[in-house]
């Protein structure tokens, strides 16, 4: 945040060569968040999730504070799309393990996979925080229009 605070972020899980990342309403203070607010991720909800184009700690703006548990059924998406017949629709879970034919409903609702610039992470915390302006935009980064694979594929 720029004042020594930081939110915490998990990468769930990999996909190519790209990662699913949430960020956490978990604000920490210092350098090291401690085992106790690492821990929290077990139940803390996100308020953003988004399959970066490129790894956000990489970019430096992010920083590594520990690792955690991971509860990926948690966070990872269904998606919807084609194969070869572009009116035929599938629904897919994030690495691409189960795939089936999607519904009418599924086929309306579920989106496709698609990258964010981690940009878009960057200026939705900031303006969680009051910090910048919310812009329609940063739509695409909240996690609560998510649709879960564990959803789609009870």
């Amino acid at each position: 945040m720029g004042d020594g605070r930081a939110y915490l972020g998990q990468v769930v899980t990999e996909h190519f060569a790209g990662i699913y990342v949430v960020v956490f309403d978990l604000v920490v203070g210092g350098v090291d968040p401690g085992q106790d607010s690492l821990d929290e991720l077990a139940t803390a909800p996100p308020p953003f999730a988004a399959l970066p184009l490129s790894s956000p700690p990489a970019r430096g703006s992010w920083r590594a504070a520990g690792r955690a548990a991971v509860a990926a059924e948690r966070f990872l998406p269904a998606y919807k799309i084609t194969s070869g017949d572009p009116v035929r629709f599938f629904v897919e879970d994030f690495p691409g393990a189960r795939r089936r034919s999607a519904t009418p409903l599924e086929i309306e609702t579920v989106p496709f996979r698609t990258t964010s610039s981690p940009a878009y992470l960057d200026r939705a915390v900031a303006a969680r925080e009051g910090l910048t302006p919310w812009l329609p935009a940063l739509d695409r980064v909240r996690a609560g229009g998510v649709i879960l694979a564990t959803d789609v594929f009870r």
